[in-house]
């Protein structure tokens, strides 16, 4: 089941780290975006995103003591 994690959601995000894989045409972003992680992966194809996948995590990691 694929979920829209940013669906209806007006506030900014942060990004925490990119990385990405100019060969291939691959970025990898993690995000911040109200306390939550989102890690998105992106695969470019002539300038344009061609593919996407998200993962959304639903905890609020950020906030706890525990963070990195």
């Amino acid at each position: 089941m694929m979920i829209r994690a940013n669906r209806n959601i007006t506030a900014s995000f942060s990004v925490l780290i990119m990385v990405s894989d100019i060969e291939r045409g691959i970025v990898i972003a993690e995000l911040k975006l109200l306390s939550r992680r989102s890690v998105d992966i992106f695969k470019f194809e002539n300038g344009l995103i061609r593919r996407e996948r998200e993962y959304y995590d639903n905890t609020l990691w950020l906030e706890s003591k525990d963070r990195i």
